[in-house]
């Protein structure tokens, strides 16, 4: 089980993700809005997440759908931007097009597969995801359609794709292991609780600020 602290950081990222996760739900029924459906599900994804950790240790890391599971998160988040910031809404189609067959194939290759491919099926997803968190706010701010306020979503972006960095070092990093000399298990569940905190506080804020994209109450 992870130590106090670590309970701690997942106890209010869980409250905070459900919290949200629940307002984007509400308006979604209410405005039909489709990104705020997508950036509930990744809400509600973190949430069970920390959960799950709290529940069954660490050890929930290494199940075999976790990676895909995971990158939910990040690959709504994405989804949703391309809804909220273009009108015309094949971007955002196919981009989801894109995001669920790799995470189809990133599940069922974790199911029968081994573990050689999972990083690059799991970077498969993360990167273009972060690429277009990191980089779509930054865009909208530069181009006035946002307020700068939504920096904050690229900064989520940046912690969420170290975080997929660290899932798929879970997958091959033997506990004896060390990555770039201090990249080890114990460092990797140091920090997610922390990271996972972050990513939604970020996340939060992009969403709660800029006037294109926020929710009601």
């Amino acid at each position: 089980m992870p130590d106090i602290i670590g309970i701690i950081f997942l106890l209010l990222t869980g409250l905070a993700a459900a919290a949200y996760g629940y307002f984007l739900l509400k308006n979604y029924f209410e405005e039909k809005k489709l990104y705020h459906l997508y950036w509930a599900i990744s809400f509600l994804v973190l949430f069970v997440s920390g959960v799950l950790i709290i529940i069954f240790d660490w050890d929930v890391l290494g199940a075999k759908l976790v990676p895909a599971v995971a990158a939910l998160i990040p690959a709504c988040l994405a989804i949703g931007l391309f809804y909220a910031v273009w009108e015309d809404k094949k971007y955002g189609f196919y981009f989801s097009l894109y995001a669920f067959l790799m995470i189809i194939v990133l599940a069922i290759y974790t199911l029968v597969g081994d573990d050689s491919l999972t990083p690059f099926l799991v970077m498969s997803i993360h990167v273009p995801s972060a690429l277009v968190i990191v980089l779509v706010p930054i865009y909208t701010a530069m181009q006035g359609i946002t307020e700068n306020s939504s920096i904050y979503f690229s900064i989520g972006g940046i912690l969420i794709s170290f975080g997929g960095m660290l899932l798929a070092l879970v997958k091959v990093v033997s506990p004896d292991e060390d990555v770039m000399g201090f990249i080890n298990l114990d460092f990797i569940y140091t920090v997610l609780p922390i990271l996972l905190l972050l990513v939604a506080g970020f996340f939060i804020l992009g969403i709660i600020y800029p006037t294109k994209w926020k929710i009601k109450y």
